[in-house]
């Protein structure tokens, strides 16, 4: 065992990990063996095995790609939830950072050889959620008031090249901000591909989500009726103080219903983000001798629909649990993946995030994880060049009058 594995145990407060020739492995065996919420869960699983042929297959890996492949493998064999690897070039690894900055500032977690980059953690980008599908990148979707949307990317567009090279969402941008970068994308899965200019900026992403989620609050205009919507982004950070604002303004136009849209993103939403749905807040306007009235209603008074998909998780399934226990609201969209441990991040040599489920977490005694949410009103939706389409969101304007509000909080 490494030195600086001896180190993490120790820091751990448990016995030694299983030896491996590969030093990053070596201290993810540590990290898990030490850390994993459940070691009854690594013996059923098989960790110890699984540790061992990861070991052998990383002795013949070509490249860094090939490297990864393996290590996501490895941790996908848990079957659990929060726990995975994320490389440099991953364009969560950045969101992970800053989501644990300060737990990432403990030596234990984050050696000093090789230490996390101080708060705020940042990156250059375009203001997009990434999904990798098959090898190809997606932008699914564009962040609302992003430099992608304003550029004309369209969510669900594939993006296959910057600059003439392969597209990859963090090395394709890194070291460009400012600067113009073609892409080229697709819109469709057959057609040819559109050359966009955008200019990548330096972002944080804490202050990304919550500008995110500030910047998708909109009245839609559907049959006649005012529905107003908002996209929280990340529970994380300020997005669920932005939600509450945006919540308060757009009640302000006298919306007929309501879109809360959870899909995508990260979860951390605290529970009693679930107050938004209490009724018995009063509603307090203030006229003052001159000029406007100001409302101040942060509720969700209206009939509600909540938008789900397979990347609620955390706190944000949390949310989705209670909506559909207490009949707070419409549920659309796609089930959920009952992503409800507990979890937490470490450095690791090669400058990777090693992300572990570190604790079982119950919602009113009750362990979900691998239990999801299955929606009212059941919508598929693959955002694979989707070209700005959005069926989820429109099966839920659609179904705007028959929206029902169950009993108040």
């Amino acid at each position: 065992m490494s030195v600086r594995a001896a180190l993490l145990v120790f820091a751990l407060g448990a016995g030694p990990a299983a030896a491996a020739e590969d030093p990053v492995l070596e201290q993810v065996d540590a990290v898990v063996a030490h850390a994993f919420y459940s070691p009854e869960v690594l013996r059923e699983r098989g960790w110890a095995k699984s540790v061992a042929r990861a070991d052998r297959r990383l002795a013949r890996a070509r490249d860094a790609a090939a490297r990864t492949a393996i290590f996501r493998e490895l941790l996908a064999s848990l079957r659990t939830s929060h726990t995975d690897y994320f490389a440099k070039d991953d364009p969560r690894h950045a969101d992970l950072a800053a989501i644990f900055a300060r737990v990432l500032a403990d030596p234990a977690r984050c050696p000093r050889e090789s230490p996390e980059p101080p708060p705020p953690v940042e990156r250059t980008g375009i203001g997009a959620w990434w999904k990798q599908v098959d090898g190809r990148w997606f932008a699914a979707p564009v962040f609302d008031g992003g430099i992608a949307q304003e550029a004309g990317v369209r969510s669900g567009d594939e993006i296959v090249t910057a600059d003439g090279k392969p597209f990859a969402p963090v090395t394709s941008f890194a070291g460009r901000a400012g600067e113009r970068v073609a892409l080229g994308v697709r819109h469709s899965r057959i057609a040819k591909l559109d050359t966009i200019v955008v200019v990548p900026q330096v972002e944080q992403p804490l202050a990304l989500h919550a500008a995110a989620t500030r910047d998708s609050a909109r009245i839609v205009e559907r049959g006649g009726k005012r529905i107003a919507y908002v996209h929280l982004w990340s529970g994380v950070g300020d997005a669920p103080a932005a939600a509450r604002e945006a919540i308060r303004a757009l009640n302000a136009k006298s919306p007929e219903a309501w879109i809360l849209d959870i899909r995508d993103g990260w979860g951390g939403v605290p529970p009693d983000f679930i107050s938004v749905f209490d009724t018995r807040v009063p509603v307090l306007v203030t006229t003052p001798r001159e000029g406007e009235a100001f409302h101040f209603d942060g509720q969700l008074r209206q009939p509600t629909a909540v938008l789900v998909n397979e990347g609620v998780k955390s706190g944000k399934e949390v949310l989705a649990h209670a909506i559909r226990e207490h009949h707070l609201a419409t549920i659309v969209g796609s089930a959920t993946p009952g992503a409800l441990v507990a979890g937490t991040a470490y450095c690791l040599p090669d400058g990777a995030l090693l992300y572990v489920a570190a604790g079982i977490t119950t919602i009113d005694g009750e362990v979900l994880e691998g239990h999801g949410v299955t929606p009212d009103v059941v919508v598929p939706f693959d955002p694979r060049w989707a070209n700005g389409a959005d069926p989820q969101l429109d099966a839920a304007l659609e179904q705007e009058h028959e929206l029902r509000r169950g009993v108040g909080i």
